[in-house]
């Protein structure tokens, strides 16, 4: 973690512009290439980081490790620390289904007892074929719960 600083602060502060409706800090930086617009980043140390990461350890405190920084807004450019938490992947992939912000048939994880699973994991914590189960939830459009029992039935 970046110690406390308050140049790091004015940095972070110089590279966003206020959204009046939403309050959210949007950041005008450099974003890296990719989904959603790509990430912000601001370097520090002669290193890229993650902005969010920045924002929340300058602001908010330390990160616990393992933990990714989340977005209460919704905003993959807002790195306003009261918008940000800090959370695990799972706790991600639940935020992201219960806000409906995931592609429903072609989703690459899916809720299984009470956790975010993967195809694969699912597939082989319940001992069937994976491509049956692809076909079964993407290619039939039918529920988890469905495709596992046709999937079980064709072994």
């Amino acid at each position: 973690m970046p110690k406390l600083n308050s140049s790091i602060k004015e940095r972070l502060l110089k590279k966003v512009v206020i959204n009046p409706k939403t309050n959210c800090w949007e950041w005008t930086g450099f974003k890296s290439g990719g989904r959603y617009g790509g990430y912000a980043m601001i370097k520090i140390n002669n290193k890229n980081r993650l902005a969010t990461r920045i924002s929340y350890e300058q602001f908010t405190g330390e990160i616990p490790e393992g933990f990714s920084i989340l977005h209460r807004c919704d905003n993959p450019s807002c790195i306003n620390p009261d918008h940000l938490w800090a959370g695990t992947q799972s706790e991600n992939m639940r935020d992201m289904h219960s806000k409906s912000r995931h592609k429903s048939s072609k989703s690459r994880f899916f809720m299984h007892k009470n956790e975010m699973k993967t195809m694969a994991q699912i597939a082989r914590e319940e001992k069937v074929s994976k491509t049956s189960l692809r076909y079964y939830l993407i290619k039939r459009k039918v529920g988890l719960e469905a495709a596992l029992s046709l999937a079980g039935c064709e072994q």
